[in-house]
């Protein structure tokens, strides 16, 4: 059984799991650092459908390599796509082809797609290139298109496995020296 966006309302008022409609969710994710803010959303609107909805959930890295086929083949069958990212990125070649592709060959009559990108600048109103990007293709294929903004830090460090392993490397030898360096109590050796 197929259920289109707007038939989400509908599905709120099934009460048997069997006869439940699915809704199935994509997450296109850049990183981890933004595919929380996408989780949470996911997380919520878990919570408001869960007893009236079956709810189907794929995840895809933008940098994830491979199997592009596959992620048309979800996205034509997508009720709603999160892309989660930072605003100034692009996404890669083969996964704009794979949107435009999946989104042409869609399945459904409706849905909707969600644009979460982080900015520095929560206050910044111009939309980014992404931005436009994903609202020219949801408009293109006849989706409903909700832009979402999250602020990201300032500093905006790189917490890859290779960061972590670098900082721990130059970390350890200075905090070995600080966890095991003789320290002399004060007022040690006056009238023993």
């Amino acid at each position: 059984m197929k259920t289109s966006f707007n038939e989400l309302e509908t599905c709120l008022d099934e009460k048997s799991p069997r006869t439940r409609p699915l809704f199935r969710v994509l997450i296109l994710f850049e990183d981890e650092g933004v595919s929380d803010r996408a989780k949470r959303l996911h997380g919520h609107l878990f919570q408001n459908v869960k007893d009236h909805c079956r709810l189907e959930t794929y995840r895809w890295g933008t940098k994830q390599r491979g199997g592009v086929e596959e992620l048309v083949e979800t996205i034509t069958m997508a009720d709603l796509i999160i892309v989660a990212g930072r605003e100034t990125s692009e996404l890669p070649e083969e996964i704009q082809t794979a949107l435009r592709i999946g989104l042409a060959e869609r399945r459904l009559e409706s849905g909707a797609l969600v644009a979460l990108l982080g900015r520095t600048n929560i206050r910044e109103q111009n939309p980014s290139a992404l931005h436009l990007f994903l609202q020219k293709v949801a408009r293109k294929s006849g989706l409903n298109f909700f832009p979402g903004a999250f602020e990201l830090p300032q500093d905006d460090h790189a917490y890859d496995i290779d960061s972590i392993h670098d900082r721990a490397e130059r970390m350890t030898p200075t905090m070995h020296r600080i966890l095991h360096r003789n320290i002399t109590p004060i007022g040690y050796g006056i009238n023993k």
